[in-house]
């Protein structure tokens, strides 16, 4: 493709990611809990309230600093008349997020691009529009995915580049040699930088660099014995994992996510064939997406239902199936059902999160 044409196809993603939403910011509206995290939050109005937001983690309901610190700014840009307790328009926080979402797209299109992934435009685009993120565009309080969705984008474009992965002299097919070129630490160091901000709007990208990990061991697989490149996933993988036990931590005792919500999934062999489900019905979602809410009505894991079993027995059989034929069919498959098992491990039911007190 032409640089003309790719910029038009730019200009599509993000004309239908502004068009998707087209409603939600003509319509900007507060809704559930937009109130405590921005509208009527004291922290966003109150005089050193952006140092209490880096420096305080119990002064709001996550400790996401980045996501707090942009809510911050868009109040500057608000008239300091509007009485914050009767009113606020939520105008430039709906248009703020669809913006972060269409940038978010076009990373991901790019991604998609030096990995060589055929119908990366295709694919880009069905994003766009795909209704499973409706929930994090349109809800405020959700910019926390929003941010920590594009700045791991980010991430990986610049470990991508720091490898030479999809460069112009790569035609895209894995190799078995490791890389010629010398590591580009300039782009990495801007990776850990994004990392470091994504990490701070939400812990839940922690499953990035596993996945980085697994794109080396399909692309370069010899790359993998290079200390400069483990070296490299650690930096990563350490405070991945540090804020994630961070965000467990406060979950359970700040934000309300203790054991007396759970009682029904007090064995592990519950939780076990919960996560099985789990799988199949995030990928259901993906597939075929209707019936979509925030809340569905709780499961009832019975250890004694055969079919149950059959689901987690499934998830289990799918990535060893691929592995056996991975010399066959080639890494890439197996590879992208890793990365999506391994991004819905948070919500598998393992460790307690707030929502699950209602869903």
């Amino acid at each position: 493709d032409t640089p003309r044409w790719k910029n038009s196809y730019a200009g599509l993603v993000v004309g239908l990611s502004f068009l998707s939403y087209l409603w939600v910011v003509l319509f900007a509206q507060w809704i559930w809990d937009d109130p405590d995290y921005v509208w009527r939050n004291p922290v966003l109005i109150e005089e050193g309230g952006l140092g209490k937001i880096w420096l305080d983690t119990s002064a709001t309901p996550q400790y996401y600093p980045v996501v707090h610190s942009s809510f911050w700014l868009e109040y500057q840009l608000v008239d300091p008349e509007v009485d914050y307790s009767v009113d606020l328009d939520a105008t430039l926080f709906h248009f703020n997020n669809v913006l972060i979402f269409a940038i978010t797209a076009l990373l991901f299109w790019k991604v998609l691009i030096r990995l060589r992934i055929p119908g990366a435009l295709v694919a880009v685009l069905l994003f766009a529009v795909h209704p499973v993120n409706v929930e994090s565009v349109a809800w405020v309080t959700e910019r926390k995915n929003m941010l920590s969705g594009m700045f791991a984008l980010l991430t990986v474009l610049a470990f991508l580049r720091f490898l030479h992965i999809g460069g112009e002299d790569d035609d895209g097919k894995p190799k078995d040699k490791p890389t010629a070129e010398a590591l580009n630490w300039r782009a990495m160091g801007w990776g850990f930088a994004f990392w470091g901000l994504g990490l701070l709007s939400k812990s839940v990208i922690a499953f990035v660099p596993p996945a980085l990990f697994l794109v080396v061991w399909w692309k370069r697989p010899k790359d993998l014995f290079r200390s400069e490149v483990l070296v490299a996933l650690l930096l990563l993988l350490i405070p991945g994992v540090a804020a994630g036990l961070h965000t467990a931590w406060l979950e359970k005792h700040q934000v309300g996510a203790g054991d007396v919500f759970f009682p029904e999934y007090d064995h592990f062999g519950d939780r076990l064939m919960l996560a099985g489900t789990v799988v199949w019905v995030y990928l259901k979602h993906v597939l075929l997406p209707i019936e979509q809410m925030f809340f569905y009505p709780k499961w009832d894991p019975e250890m004694s239902s055969w079919w149950q079993w059959l689901l987690l027995l499934g998830a289990i059989a799918l990535p060893l199936t691929l592995l056996w034929k991975s010399k066959q069919w080639g890494r890439g498959p197996l590879v992208a059902v890793l990365i999506f098992g391994g991004a819905l491990f948070p919500v598998m039911g393992f460790t307690n999160v707030y929502p699950m007190r209602f869903s």
